[in-house]
């Protein structure tokens, strides 16, 4: 039996590529499955309060004056890279030879919200759930009983977390606006869920401005935890 080879990290932005041309691309590259992973993110995230405050928060501590241009180049990434569920699950019907599906939840939302979501995934038939920190606006410890109902979920039925850890672009390559993506973060969690596979994406390494940042965090949870 000839091995496969799966794509686990894709991010099916339909406003820079065509579906087709995502197809093509698989094939072009002679991937046989891929993961397409949602991105629950709200670009109104940035008015709310407690959000706002602890951007300016940021801007401050970084000597960076315009915080409400930060603002604005964080809305529209947001607005950029929002995909819904609901699109996931569509082109995985439509093409389950290639594709799988991933779900995904804003852990800065109500707790309401979260289990709205959760039923959302389970709904649609998504094998996963992916949390990006940076984007979403949340750290793990100060939303972990969010985040257990989340991994108790993935643990009741078999699915998968795929964690964004490391930087992102624009004012998050700073690493002090994306330390919430710090993996160490995930680390009680993912030791008393040891049944819940963990993908910790980019292995903490994203960074323009430090590459591998978080590389040894990564990998001392890889070692220390089989379900990593």
């Amino acid at each position: 039996m000839s091995e496969r080879i799966i794509d686990v990290h894709l991010h099916p932005l339909l406003t820079l590529i065509t579906e087709k041309e995502l197809l093509s691309e698989l094939r072009r590259a002679e991937v046989d499955l891929g993961v397409l992973l949602a991105l629950d993110v709200d670009p109104k995230d940035p008015d709310r309060p407690e959000i706002r405050s602890m951007i300016l928060q940021r801007c401050l501590d970084l000597y960076v004056w315009d915080a409400p241009r930060v603002i604005e180049e964080m809305k529209g990434l947001l607005h950029m890279v929002k995909t819904e569920n609901e699109l996931v699950a569509t082109l995985v019907k439509r093409y389950p030879q290639n594709l799988v599906g991933f779900g995904s939840i804003n852990l800065s939302k109500s707790h309401e919200y979260v289990e709205e979501k959760i039923r959302e995934i389970e709904r649609l038939g998504l094998r996963g759930i992916k949390l990006i920190p940076t984007l979403q606006f949340f750290n793990p410890v100060k939303v972990r009983k969010k985040l257990k109902k989340v991994f108790e979920y993935c643990q009741r039925n078999g699915k998968i977390i795929v964690c964004h850890t490391g930087c992102d672009p624009l004012v998050w390559e700073y690493p002090e606006f994306s330390e919430d993506a710090n993996p160490r973060h995930l680390k009680s969690l993912i030791q008393d869920f040891e049944g819940v596979p963990v993908v910790l994406a980019h292995m903490g390494c994203y960074s323009a401005r430090s590459p591998g940042i978080w590389l040894d965090e990564a990998l001392k949870l890889g070692r220390n935890h089989e379900n990593v």
